[in-house]
């Protein structure tokens, strides 16, 4: 309906998750996982889950984010992933030790791609709860109940 806004999204969603090569799939996909966990979007959850799978991420590491648990046994930069997106969705900002690391193991571009994705994930988010989107009939809700 304002295709002023959603021709540049498209571009940026576009560029960040098939364009940009710095993070890599696993890394993609876990940064949408963790923006769709924290805000419980059960239609952007229902899409990336699968998808996570497909490139390489651990069951073990999606249940850590699907269920909120402590995220202290992932280990290098799928735990460093978790930690920042739920520092910067509950927190509203990154603890220094978790910037220093995030850009000593992303890099300049990487952490800014990093924040990005969180950052486009969670406009979308927010989209989809203001218009009351629910997951297609077709596809089966896989975040837990409230």
């Amino acid at each position: 309906y304002s295709p002023g806004v959603s021709e540049p999204m498209r571009i940026l969603n576009n560029y960040l998750r098939r364009e940009n090569n710095m993070l890599g799939k696993q890394i993609t996909e876990l940064a949408i996982l963790v923006t769709a966990r924290e805000f419980d979007s059960n239609y952007i959850w229902s899409a990336h889950e699968p998808s996570a799978l497909k490139v390489g991420v651990p069951q073990a590491t999606i249940d850590v984010i699907k269920f909120r648990k402590d995220a202290a046994g992932v280990a290098g930069k799928e735990g460093l992933v978790i930690n920042m997106g739920r520092q910067m969705f509950r927190d509203h900002k990154l603890d220094s030790a978790t910037y220093a690391k995030a850009l000593d193991t992303f890099g300049k571009q990487g952490l800014v791609e990093l924040v990005a994705i969180m950052g486009d994930y969670s406009a979308n988010a927010l989209f989809l709860h203001a218009f009351d989107q629910h997951v297609p009939p077709d596809r089966k809700p896989l975040l837990p109940a409230k």
